[in-house]
């Protein structure tokens, strides 16, 4: 379904507090429709509905791309959290020779998934999973598709 449309047929339902289901014999009945509805996208909002709809939705926070040092502490705890040993000198490299040299933006979720990637690679390899930077690079081209 397109996010468009999903919204859209929640428009009345969100307003109301109530909505209508049908069974399949065509019979309709309401029910509360008493919910906190969170959306999460990368697409601009306003790409998605009018005004009018953003005006209904109370509350709306925009996650952006977190500072270096945020993006370090989330680095080192997914690593811990994960048990691989985090080492520093390998995440400066990570910041430096990828996030810099390729101009891709920081985000949240890229500690975990690259962690995962780490993680992943030493298992294939029967390995334990160690943070190098030969597997910084391998995990980086996993994630980002670099052929």
């Amino acid at each position: 379904m397109r996010p468009m449309d999903l919204l859209n047929r929640w428009i009345v339902p969100l307003e109301r507090g109530t909505d209508y289901l049908t069974f399949h014999t065509g019979k309709k009945f309401e029910v509360p429709f008493d919910e906190i509805i969170i959306f999460s996208t990368n697409i601009e909002p306003k790409q998605l509905v009018d005004e009018a709809f953003l005006g209904r939705i109370r509350y709306k926070i925009m996650i952006g791309h977190p500072p270096i040092e945020e993006y370090r502490q989330i680095f080192q705890r997914v690593s811990e959290h994960k048990g691989l040993e985090f080492r520093n000198a390998v995440l400066d490299y990570l910041l430096k020779e990828h996030y810099e040299k390729t101009d891709v933006k920081l985000n949240a979720c890229h500690p975990r998934d690259i962690i995962d990637q780490i993680i992943d690679i030493a298992r294939y390899r029967e390995t334990p999973p160690v943070m190098t930077k030969e597997v910084i690079d391998a995990a980086w081209a996993n994630y980002f598709v670099e052929l």
